[in-house]
């Protein structure tokens, strides 16, 4: 892991508890998450589109779907999703 992996992990941390998240800081939570699961599980297969995040303000939440498949068998392509939620 470089320090340039750090550098980004603090920012992903941020962008959790920023009051408002524009188009870039989606972005940038959507690709964080991509590479951090390709990089660290061998085992599933992501598509560039694989990773959605959507800001829900109005309930203080981040909602985060993943799509993908498990190499090495022949199943249906897999769906996880979850919700950041900050903790009062």
């Amino acid at each position: 892991r470089g320090l340039g992996d750090v550098y980004k992990r603090q920012d992903v941390n941020n962008l959790l508890f920023e009051n408002y998240l524009d188009l870039n800081s989606i972005n940038v939570l959507e690709d964080e998450i991509r590479q951090t699961i390709e990089q660290y599980e061998p085992r599933v297969e992501l598509d560039s589109d694989s990773v959605t995040v959507i800001a829900e303000a109005d309930n203080n939440e981040i909602a985060v779907k993943i799509n993908f498949r498990i190499v090495g068998i022949e199943a249906q392509p897999q769906t996880l999703e979850f919700i950041f939620q900050p903790l009062r």
